[in-house]
């Protein structure tokens, strides 16, 4: 029987793709976690398949068995071989994570802004912090990173808030790979852009006002 077309038609099958593989620990692109969404689909269809034809009484052999591994076969998780702890992950290391499955290259020539721009902000972080590594990064620190950039006023309001929106997207790529457990950025509200004080304009007096009458009058004639 052909394999039936695949379209992917809600957000959940990228997502069941992404925890998929997360949880072998591997970082992928765009290009192969749609991949992975395709072929875990297709074996969705197949299993529908078989489970009809076995409630119809047809237990012959299954046709699809052949496709797929014997499961014991198959090489065991990361997490499931013993180790003395997981390896440390710097900023950059979650930053070209995040750019890899944003499907930007951060190898590439030109550097891709989105990139670029992300992982200047993680050295910036890195420098105030004092560390760079991932899983040490608390909410409490996040904010007192803020604050220091409003307190020293060499950033616009609207540039603070960009680089907690960067740094907090790759907090979730983390959080979603396994690299960290929180997101220390999440909720921190942008600051606001500086009200300037509206000037409320006075009217004119009377002398001013027959002084533009005047003038007004002579141009005229």
């Amino acid at each position: 029987m052909p394999a039936p077309a695949m379209t992917i038609r809600a957000r959940r099958d990228i997502t069941e793709a992404e925890s998929l593989l997360a949880d072998r620990e591997i970082i992928a692109d765009g290009a192969s976690v749609r991949a992975t969404a395709q072929a875990l689909w297709l074996a969705k269809v197949q299993l529908a398949e078989t489970m009809l034809r076995r409630a119809t009484g047809d237990y012959g052999p299954d046709e699809y068995a052949a496709r797929y591994p014997d499961a014991s076969a198959l090489p065991r998780k990361a997490t499931d071989k013993p180790t003395k702890g997981k390896p440390r992950v710097t900023f950059e290391d979650a930053v070209r994570g995040w750019s890899l499955n944003a499907g930007y290259n951060p190898d590439a020539t030109p550097i891709p802004r989105s990139y670029h721009e992300r992982s200047r902000t993680a050295q910036r972080l890195a420098a105030f912090l004092g560390h760079d590594d991932v899983t040490q990064v608390t909410r409490d620190a996040a904010v007192r990173w803020k604050e220091d950039m409003l307190a020293n006023g060499k950033k616009r309001a609207s540039t603070i808030g960009n680089d907690i929106s960067e740094m907090s997207s790759v907090w979730r790529w983390a959080i979603a790979h396994g690299k960290a457990t929180d997101n220390p950025f999440k909720g921190i509200l942008p600051p606001a852009k500086v009200r300037k004080k509206k000037t409320k304009k006075r009217p004119y007096t009377t002398d001013e006002a027959r002084k533009i009458l005047l003038t007004a009058l002579r141009i005229a004639a």
